[in-house]
């Protein structure tokens, strides 16, 4: 389940996200401009993992009744939510790429995460987070699709870039 620009799976939501800021553009375009080896994530592919329902199970499956289920649910538990913001702060680097950093000042997105966790759990016995339990909020710019020849420039400007709000 991820949220992009009013979306969550086609589904329209209210959230601020990334994109809606202006800051954002320039910082990919920025990005871009020194780098044709990395994949740059388009406006309508920023997204935050909201939750993992499946963690990389080769063995599963799932059925059209199953995606409806957690479809059903997904919907369900947004409605209760309702409207918040997830504001963005700074850059950051990880092994596979550039993120922006989010941040859940009001609890919301926890909130949302746990009430999903728990209607998953009680309505299908569907258990999440096998791998990790997903607690930070980011959103992906950037991803090296092979190891990066410019390592010092881009650190440099990622760390220019720390305080950056989105």
């Amino acid at each position: 389940i991820w949220i992009t620009p009013g979306k969550i799976k086609s589904q329209p939501i209210t959230c601020t996200t990334l994109c809606e800021h202006e800051n954002w553009a320039p910082e990919r375009d920025a990005l871009a401009a020194d780098d044709s080896y990395s994949y740059f994530y388009s406006e309508d592919e920023i997204h935050i993992t909201v939750l993992s329902i499946v963690s990389c199970n080769v063995d599963y499956v799932a059925s059209p009744d199953d995606l409806q289920h957690f479809r059903d649910v997904t919907r369900a538990c947004i409605g209760e939510t309702g409207r918040f913001d997830l504001p963005f702060s700074g850059l950051t680097l990880s092994a596979g790429g550039v993120l922006a950093q989010g941040f859940d000042s009001s609890g919301a997105l926890d909130r949302l995460r746990q009430r999903l966790r728990t209607a998953l759990q009680e309505s299908s016995g569907a258990t999440v987070d096998q791998r990790y339990v997903i607690k930070t909020a980011h959103s992906t710019l950037m991803r090296f699709r092979k190891p990066v020849d410019h390592g010092e420039e881009l650190v440099a400007f990622v760390k220019d870039r720390r305080d950056t709000d989105f």
